[in-house]
């Protein structure tokens, strides 16, 4: 099953809830489907990996990468109409890079032409451009994320309780998280009102958790 938990982590958040309560009181749907939700709400590939991408090239000095975050850059390919293939330099660390790239965004930059392009205008004449093309731009690369596993844990969980508060509230209560304290960092989430139909949608909870937990590379999480 793919998720970020352990057993333990299940029994240790859920006992402090429920005194009797045993790990096969969650279905195994619910566990998978609260990974499921993380994945598609933050919309972020939750482990590192190397991958070949290939893009279309417009005819500008940018393009985008279509995964993110870009960890690292190790090759950036122009391939043209006879396949012929020119690779840049990408090393940021090098006077003589050709690319500037934005991790977070996967914004890339041409900041010097590249010998045997042709220009587009005038003003390109410093930069040179991308030509435009069917996947004639190979991006090399790790791409993914390496934020502390403990955020994901308790997003999990969270959305966990909150599948549980639906299907057995007289058991798991209303799930409604009022505030919680990780180390020295705390974060409130407040539903705005009382009631089941002012709670917060599993998505905005997805993304408000996401947006407030800490993740500095930290042995604060370690025991959650």
């Amino acid at each position: 099953m793919a998720d970020f938990l352990l057993d333990q982590n299940i029994t240790d958040f859920f006992n402090k809830i429920y005194a009797e309560f045993a790990l096969t009181d969650i279905p195994a749907f619910v566990r998978d489907a609260a990974y499921q939700e993380i994945v598609q709400v933050t919309e972020v590939p939750w482990e590192l990996s190397a991958q070949t991408l290939y893009v279309d090239g417009r005819g500008v000095a940018t393009i985008f990468c279509p995964v993110l975050p870009i960890i690292s850059l190790t090759e950036l390919v122009v391939i043209d109409k006879n396949t012929n293939e020119t690779s840049l330099i990408v090393d940021q660390t090098d006077e003589d890079r050709q690319v500037w790239y934005d991790g977070e965004t996967g914004f890339i930059k041409l900041i010097k032409p590249i010998a045997g392009i042709e220009w587009g205008t005038d003003d390109d004449a410093d930069v040179g451009i991308f030509p435009s093309g069917v996947q004639n731009i190979k991006i090399v690369g790790t791409f993914g994320t390496d934020q502390p596993k403990a955020i994901l844990t308790l997003l999990q969980l969270y959305i966990m309780l909150r599948h549980m508060s639906k299907m057995d509230p007289d058991k798991y209560g209303s799930a409604d998280i009022i505030s919680e304290r990780i180390g020295k960092y705390q974060y409130t989430l407040s539903s705005g009102g009382s009631g089941a139909n002012s709670r917060m949608s599993l998505d905005t909870m997805i993304e408000h958790l996401y947006e407030v937990l800490p993740r500095e590379n930290s042995l604060l999480y370690e025991d959650i």
